[in-house]
């Protein structure tokens, strides 16, 4: 089970606590980050394909807000079997899924190196080249 350790300090006695969260819990929390950056991110967008999703599927209220997506269509969304895997959304209940290893972030308006960041921060190793053509692709199951 991957794990990221973090520090959490408290307000009223500025007590350091390290807290460990599951990859789950790490992987919604980048996702929160990103939202509170400005940039409106979704996960699992199922419409026909890439190519058809339009800004306002995506949640973006302008032309020009960043935007960034994971595409859940044709069989490729992803659903938590537990706290710390991930794995295809048609997996039955009942049977274990084939840990996914890799999400993919379609991005665009600048958002990329946001998502890259973020998710580096969460603990997450991240492959991007820095173009704004390539996807940004988060290693899910690392551990």
């Amino acid at each position: 089970m991957s794990t990221g350790m973090f520090t959490v300090t408290a307000a009223d006695n500025e007590v350091e606590e390290v807290v460990e969260l599951s990859t789950k819990e790490r992987w919604n929390k980048a996702v929160r980050e990103i939202r509170k950056t400005g940039v409106a991110i979704k996960q699992n967008i199922r419409e026909c394909c890439n190519n058809c999703i339009t800004l306002d599927q995506i949640g973006a209220k302008t032309d020009t807000q960043p935007w960034a997506y994971t595409y859940g269509g044709q069989g490729f969304a992803t659903k938590w079997e537990n706290d710390y895997k991930m794995v295809p959304a048609s997996t039955p209940k009942y049977v274990r899924g084939v840990p996914v290893t890799e999400v993919y972030f379609k991005h665009g308006n600048g958002s990329a190196q946001v998502v890259a960041d973020t998710f580096r921060a969460n603990g997450f190793i991240v492959n991007w080249d820095g173009s704004e053509s390539r996807a940004v692709v988060i290693k899910v199951n690392n551990d």
